[in-house]
């Protein structure tokens, strides 16, 4: 177990592997199976999954996970993809159901439309 402070004093914690700088207070950690991304000292990425697993989750590695300032986050499609198929669907950190999840969407769009329209 590999423990390296950044800049700031924030522990980056990597299993058995390294962490290298991305840019500002960016970071990722990787190590033989996956890589985990992080803003500061939360999971975080802002272009795809925070945590990826270097065979991906078709083979059966582990899920691909997307998390925005340490929670688990998506607003185009579920936060979780197991290699198996199944999906969970999270904002901020919540858990929904995959329904109720788009309804929560489209509503946020609606209003994103409206102020828009102003």
């Amino acid at each position: 177990m590999i423990f390296n402070k950044n800049k700031d004093g924030a522990v980056i914690y990597c299993k058995n592997g390294s962490y290298k700088k991305l840019f500002d207070n960016n970071y990722y950690c990787h190590d033989k199976q996956h890589i985990t991304y992080y803003k500061g000292y939360l999971i975080h990425h802002d272009d795809g999954p925070a945590i990826e697993y270097k065979n991906g989750p078709a083979y059966g590695r582990g899920p691909a996970q997307w998390y925005f300032e340490g929670k688990r986050h998506r607003k185009d499609g579920p936060a979780v993809e197991w290699y198996d198929g199944d999906k969970e669907w999270y904002l901020n950190g919540v858990k929904y159901i995959e329904e109720e999840y788009w309804k929560i969407i489209e509503s946020l769009k609606s209003k994103v439309r409206v102020l828009n329209d102003i």
